[in-house]
């Protein structure tokens, strides 16, 4: 167990923690950064499979190495990708918009069915 870490602090004698790295060293020419992906629960679990059998020392940099070998086997052509097409139109009540808007109106609704119930009224 090394007695300084990369930033030059020195390990107490009776340290147990602190000092180890969690992760190997990364390879200079790597750089480690958060991405967030969105897939089928299904893709998912593929993608995790694929992961799992591979060599590399820690799942992320398997899914990096996994990334790469995709990237060279594509046609570098910038065309190429496509937006995934829009999904049908759905039906209104799946739409929160119109939820939200429905859900106002019927609170307003209610608000001026309660004030004129509570109000007074002048014969």
């Amino acid at each position: 167990m090394p007695t300084v870490d990369r930033l030059g602090r020195r390990r107490q004698p009776a340290q147990h923690r602190g000092l180890r790295s969690l992760f190997p060293v990364l390879p200079p020419d790597c750089q480690s950064r958060l991405m967030r992906v969105a897939m089928s629960a299904a893709a998912w679990a593929r993608l995790e499979s694929l992961v799992a059998t591979g060599a590399a020392p820690t799942p992320p940099r398997a899914l990096g190495m996994l990334i790469e070998s995709w990237l060279s086997a594509a046609a570098p052509r910038p065309a190429a990708f496509t937006a995934a097409p829009s999904p049908p139109e759905r039906d209104s009540s799946s739409n929160w918009q119109v939820w939200q808007m429905r859900k106002e109106l019927a609170l307003l609704a209610s608000s001026q069915h309660r004030a004129a119930v509570d109000s007074p009224t002048v014969h």
